[in-house]
């Protein structure tokens, strides 16, 4: 039961997540914050490394959080970025959020078909931990890209 809660609660932030992908965002500390949280579940997941074949358990899970970080960068490169009448950086993901996150999904559907046809077990946690690299990917590059001169209302 309390591996289901934990996935539930996870589940229950990464669909946050998402939700507000469809909303405009402003750069502010927060979506430094958010990642984090299933970053951290996910790494204290008592399954989340095949205890009889660790390295290729660890190799699998790196594996998909690379995906997730070479994901998230091509998330926040792609991202239209505007400022508000304020000066924050502001952006939406729309329709790039839902091919990014089921990319996402779909490679960690592949990664865990290895892993079960190599008898590794691979757990939630990889695929949590991954979720929050690709938000912090994307977090990063927008940071950066917002540092140059974007005109109020614009796209960049």
């Amino acid at each position: 039961m309390k591996d289901n809660m934990v996935e539930i609660l996870t589940a229950a932030v990464l669909l946050f997540g998402l939700v507000r992908e469809f909303r405009d965002q402003r750069l502010t500390a927060l979506l430094w914050v958010l990642p984090l949280i299933p970053i951290a579940v996910g790494a204290l997941q008592d399954d989340l490394i095949d205890q009889h074949r660790s390295g290729a358990s660890i190799g699998l899970g790196a594996a998909i959080t690379g995906v997730g970080l070479v994901l998230g960068v091509a998330y926040g490169a792609l991202l239209p970025l505007t400022r508000d009448a304020a000066g924050y950086a502001v952006f939406k993901g729309g329709l790039y959020a839902v091919a990014v996150w089921a990319g996402l999904l779909v490679s960690r559907t592949a990664f865990f078909k290895v892993g079960q046809n190599q008898d590794i077990r691979t757990g939630f946690g990889f695929l949590a931990i991954s979720f929050g690299a690709m938000l912090l990917a994307r977090t990063l590059v927008v940071t950066v890209r917002s540092r140059k001169r974007v005109p109020a209302g614009s796209a960049a």
